[in-house]
């Protein structure tokens, strides 16, 4: 017993040092395991970050391919259109009728366009299939006009009013999209 109080306050010393490391040690690892899961989170943020920026870059670059090709469609269109009307009208032959219509065909801006829309933006895929239906229909009364057969102004009426509703269709799915890409890109 002498031993232990000679001693003790050697002891109790040692208990509080060796409590004071524990505690000490214990906080650390706490402090080491916030600071990870921090750093992680923060990772993880930048990462999404990263993620989102690249993927706003596609969308970006897509749907400006999207509305250069649904401008060219138009301006072609409406060189197709032009054609048919001449031939309706008695300007053109239907042979320069269908050497224009070869050479004012931009077969390339209609299908990249049905490709970019039902991937990148298939809310506005209902739009386009309507601006197709509206020049299907144009088609129709163009391709069925027998100059000797037809009534040439009531066709001439339908299809001008065919050929103005995808006109208008066109303008429509144009401001739509670039609304989407607005709205996508604010993000």
């Amino acid at each position: 017993m002498e031993w232990l109080d000679k001693n003790a306050t050697a002891m109790i010393a040692a208990g509080a040092a060796l409590l004071s490391a524990l505690i000490a040690g214990g906080f650390a690892l706490l402090g080491a395991w916030l600071n990870n899961r921090q750093n992680y989170q923060s990772l993880k943020l930048k990462i999404e970050h990263e993620k989102n920026r690249e993927n706003r870059g596609v969308l970006l670059e897509k749907g400006e391919e999207a509305f250069s090709c649904a401008t060219r469609w138009a301006n072609s269109s409406r060189s197709y259109f032009t054609a048919h009307m001449r031939y309706m009208i008695g300007n053109i032959s239907l042979k320069e009728r269908d050497s224009l219509l070869k050479a004012c065909a931009d077969e390339e801006a209609f299908y990249r366009l049905h490709v970019l829309i039902p991937i990148y933006f298939p809310q506005l895929h209902k739009d386009l299939n309507l601006c197709g239906s509206h020049l299907q229909k144009a088609n129709q009364i163009a391709y069925g006009f027998e100059p000797d057969l037809s009534d040439i102004a009531m066709e001439r009426r339908d299809f001008s009013g065919a050929r103005k509703r995808f006109r208008e269709s066109v303008a429509l799915f144009k401001v739509k999209l670039q609304k989407e890409l607005e709205s996508k890109i604010s993000e």
